[in-house]
C-alpha cells in the first residue's frame, strides 16, 4: 500500500500556484503524520510550495492537510485525485472547523488531533470500511510521540531552513480570534524534554523552529529545556508572549541556549482593542510594551511583532501610529494581518451575528484582504493602510534605524529577512511572505 501526504500551496492573484525559493520556517504536519503511519506502508510527502504534484502517481490513498488560506487549492487537488479514482482524506485546522464543506471534496475527514485516529483510518481503508468522519475523543497524550520522519522532507538543498520540532501543544489563553484553543482544547500540554532533544537531533539540522503556539508559559520547564538544548549548539526560533520581557533572566537563558528570534503576538497597542479580542492577559502589559521588547532584544533575541489590523476601535490614524511605535521600539521585524474570522471561533460567531462578515471566499482569507466590516473604517481603507504599513515599516530609513542603532544580534539573517519583505512590499506581493 502506498500513501501520498500533501501540504498544498495557495493560488496567486493571477491564478498560478505560489512556489517558495527560500523556505525558512517549515511545517511539521506531514513528517509527523508519516511517523504515525504503520511501518509496512510506503509513504511519500509532498510540499507543494517547493514540489509539483504527480496526479498520475500509483497512490492508494491521498491525505491532504489544509489551513484557511490553502484550502481552495487543497480542494482542487482533492477533486483532481478523486476524478482519477483515488481515495482522498482531508484534515487540519480548517477542515476540522468546516467538516461538511470538506466532505464535498473528500472521501473522509479527520476532525482534530490525528493520534490514534490516523492509524485506525488506514486500517479501515485496508479493510474497505472507510468511514466518512474520524474524530478523536479527548486530547492526545504527548508523553510518547514518535519522531517525525524528517528524512522524507524535501528541504535538504535549501540553506537556512528551520526544521520543525514541537515541545508543547495548545495555549492556556482563550483569545476570541484564535483557532488554537478550538483545535487543541483549552489546555496546555508538555512533551518530555528528552523526547524534544531526540527530535532536535533527528532533524540533523542546526536550525530549529519550535512550532509551539506559546513557548515559554511555564518558567521552570522552559529553563530545564533550554539547559538541555544548550550543549547542542543549535540556532532556534519560536513564538512567545511579550511577557517574557518581564523576566530578563529567562530571556538570557533562552538566548544562551540558541534562541535568536521570537515572534510575539502583540496584536494591538490599544487596550480597548485587546479587550475586544479577549486578550485580556496582555492588558496589564500594554503600557510596558516598549520596555518589554527592549529587555528581550537586549538579551540577544530579536523580536518580530505580529499585529492585527481591523480590530474594533482601529482607525487609519491609530494604525499608522502603531507602525511608528514599532519603528521607534526598534523591533527586528513585523507582520501585519487583517483581522480574520476563522470558522468556529468566538470572533466569527460574534461578527456573523452582527452581520459584519463580508465574504467566505477562502481565497481572500490571506490576511491581506478585508473580509469583515471594520467598526471605524471602510474595508478599502483597511487594505490601504495595511499596504502602507508594510511599505513604511520596511523602508530603508526604518530598516537602518531598527537594525543598526544599536546593531541587532544575529543581524545578517535579519537583514535578509527585512530586505525580502521590502522587496515584496514595493511590488505589492507581501502576502507571499506572510503565508
Amino acid at each position: 500500500m502506498k500513501i501520498l501526504l500533501v501540504r498544498p500551496s495557495y493560488y496567486l492573484p493571477n491564478g498560478s500556484i505560489h512556489k517558495l525559493h527560500r523556505p525558512y520556517l517549515i511545517s511539521g504536519t506531514l513528517p509527523y503524520l508519516a511517523a504515525l503511519t504503520p511501518p509496512d506502508i510506503e509513504i511519500e510527502l509532498l510540499e507543494e510550495n517547493v514540489q509539483d504534484i504527480n496526479f498520475d502517481g500509483d497512490y492508494d490513498l491521498v491525505g491532504i492537510t489544509a489551513m484557511i488560506n490553502t484550502v481552495p487549492r487543497a480542494y482542487d487537488i482533492a477533486d483532481e485525485f478523486r476524478r482519477r479514482g483515488k481515495t482522498v482524506v482531508m484534515g487540519g485546522v480548517h477542515v476540522s472547523s468546516v467538516p461538511d464543506e470538506a466532505l464535498q471534496h473528500a472521501d473522509a475527514v479527520v476532525i482534530g488531533e490525528a493520534e490514534d485516529v490516523w492509524p485506525q483510518l488506514i486500517r479501515d481503508f485496508q479493510k474497505g470500511e472507510l468511514k466518512r468522519i474520524y474524530r478523536r475523543e479527548g486530547w492526545a497524550d504527548l508523553s510518547d510521540l514518535p519522531t517525525p520522519r524528517y528524512d522524507l522532507l524535501p528541504f535538504k538543498g535549501f540553506p537556512l531552513t528551520f526544521y520543525p520540532v514541537q515541545t508543547t501543544r495548545g495555549c492556556p489563553h482563550n483569545c476570541e480570534f484564535c483557532a488554537v484553543t478550538k483545535f487543541y482544547g483549552h489546555c496546555y500540554r508538555f512533551r518530555p524534554i528528552e523526547q524534544v532533544i531526540r527530535d532536535v537531533e533527528a532533524t540533523q539540522s542546526k536550525y530549529i523552529f519550535f512550532v509551539d503556539d506559546n513557548f515559554a508559559v511555564n518558567r521552570k520547564r522552559t529553563i530545564e529545556l533550554c539547559q538541555a538544548l544548550k550543549p547542542l549548539g543549535i540556532t532556534w526560533v519560536t513564538q512567545a508572549e511579550v511577557r517574557i520581557g518581564e523576566d530578563p533572566e529567562l530571556c538570557q537563558i533562552m538566548a544562551e541556549s540558541g534562541c535568536k528570534v521570537v515572534v510575539v503576538g502583540i496584536e494591538t497597542v490599544n487596550p480597548n482593542g485587546l479587550a475586544s479580542l479577549g486578550k485580556k492577559h496582555n492588558l496589564p502589559l500594554v503600557h510596558k510594551y516598549a520596555q518589554l521588547i527592549r529587555t528581550i532584544q537586549e538579551s540577544g533575541i530579536a523580536v518580530v511583532a505580529s499585529m492585527i489590523f481591523g480590530i474594533d476601535g482601529d482607525t487609519s490614524q491609530s494604525l499608522r501610529e502603531t507602525v511608528e511605535f514599532l519603528i521607534q521600539t526598534r523591533v527586528a521585524g513585523a507582520m501585519f494581518y487583517t483581522l480574520l474570522p476563522y470558522p468556529g471561533t468566538p470572533l466569527a460567531q460574534r461578527l456573523e451575528a452582527e452581520g459584519r462578515i463580508l465574504t467566505k471566499d477562502w481565497k481572500l482569507y490571506d490576511a491581506m484582504h478585508a473580509v469583515i466590516k471594520p467598526s471605524n473604517m471602510e474595508p478599502e481603507e483597511l487594505e490601504e493602510v495595511l499596504e502602507w504599513a508594510y511599505q513604511r515599516f520596511y523602508s530603508l530609513p526604518s530598516i537602518i534605524k531598527r537594525l543598526f542603532f544599536p546593531p541587532k544580534a544575529y543581524i545578517h539573517p535579519i537583514i535578509l529577512y527585512n530586505l525580502e519583505y521590502r522587496w515584496a512590499a514595493k511590488r505589492g506581493l507581501i502576502g507571499l511572505l506572510t503565508q
